[in-house]
């Protein structure tokens, strides 16, 4: 390819995309401030091409790149609780304060005389990339990592003389909103909606289920895990060998606590028929509150209509006085047996839509 008919910069994707409904966060650097500013407003400007609203553009900034992952992954953690509390406490206060769909997070590192730079952008590079896996959505890397200032400046679009260069803070935009909204539905397709509800709730447009296999989520805690993990593992086998679901076809869904499975159900609920949702409080535990039990049961049990599920939420949280008394009662998987017939005998009545 010739140097005129070089296009520098990610290519346009094949389906337009429509970024309207997704609410993305920015997290940058002070440091070469001249630099990352002219990063930032691409960054911006991209989002707003495809459709972000500026409002629902937020905009951190930290001191260094090493800062840049601890305080996305903060920033994103506190969005996500948010959500969270709305769908347990069913607050009828209507909060513009949605969870992130992606974040980027925006710096520049230029190489010195010591070996500063190496570790620096190593540790960034595998930090912002944990974030991404532990919260479970997109981070766009957005860190630049170059020998010299000029470098740096041709990457920004503000290089010296008659060639400014290519502001990457523009790809790192457009990125975020195709990985937001495949994160989001399976496709880059503008699926998404935000609906402003009593309750703020992430609203996938509903996908025929089609022929061919059952679709299972099982959304568990990792609280009390070696119980909640053979009571996982029960219920996947009796799925898969007595019921006959496709083992390919059961999502397992991790949440850090019971009170905030009602978000990730929010997430997944488009793209399954049969949703579990498993965990295990122990009274005894000095964290265990019984009104907020309670008001997760109530949740759970109103999360199917308001989500528009065909089946409502299987509600398998266990609450028991001890570890030993669920032991007791945990005899030939006799939990599991109970949950997957259910899931299956609902379905079969309604059908396939």
């Amino acid at each position: 390819m010739g140097g005129d008919d070089f296009h520098k910069g990610v290519k346009e994707p094949s389906t337009r995309l429509d970024g309207s409904g997704l609410r993305i966060l920015i997290v940058h650097t002070r440091w070469n401030s001249e630099i990352v500013d002219p990063l930032v407003e691409g960054s911006i400007a991209a989002l707003v091409n495809y459709g972000v609203k500026r409002e629902n553009i937020v905009v951190r900034d930290v001191p260094g790149a090493f800062e840049l992952p601890s305080a996305a992954h903060r920033l994103i953690r506190q969005s996500q609780q948010q959500q969270s509390q709305n769908l347990l406490l069913g607050s009828p206060q209507v909060t513009q304060i949605l969870p992130f769909d992606a974040a980027i997070c925006v710096g520049v590192l230029i190489k010195g005389s010591t070996m500063h730079f190496e570790y620096i952008a190593d540790a960034t590079t595998n930090g912002i990339m944990r974030v991404g896996l532990d919260t479970g959505i997109p981070v766009v890397f957005g860190v630049l990592t170059c020998l010299t200032e000029e470098q740096a400046m041709q990457r920004a679009g503000i290089g010296k003389g008659d060639d400014k260069g290519h502001n990457h803070g523009t790809d790192w935009g457009s990125a975020a909103v195709e990985m937001a909204l495949l994160n989001a539905g399976d496709s880059v397709e503008p699926v998404r909606k935000r609906e402003m509800t009593p309750i703020i709730l992430r609203k996938i447009e509903q996908r025929a289920w089609g022929p061919g296999q059952l679709r299972v989520a099982i959304v568990h805690t990792v609280e009390n895990w070696d119980i909640v993990e053979r009571l996982v593992n029960e219920l996947r086998y009796e799925l898969k060998n007595k019921h006959f679901v496709n083992v390919f076809n059961i999502k397992l869904t991790q949440s850090e606590s019971i009170h905030e499975i009602p978000q990730y159900i929010a997430r997944l609920h488009s793209r399954y028929q049969i949703i579990y949702a498993v965990g295990v409080e122990f009274k005894t535990s000095p964290l265990y509150e019984p009104r907020l039990v309670d008001l997760l049961t109530r949740r759970l049990g109103a999360l199917g209509g308001e989500l528009k599920l065909p089946l409502p939420v299987f509600d398998c949280i266990l609450v028991r006085d001890s570890q030993e008394q669920l032991e007791q009662q945990m005899q030939d998987g006799c939990f599991a047996k109970s949950w997957a017939r259910r899931g299956i005998d609902a379905f079969t009545m309604l059908g396939p839509r």
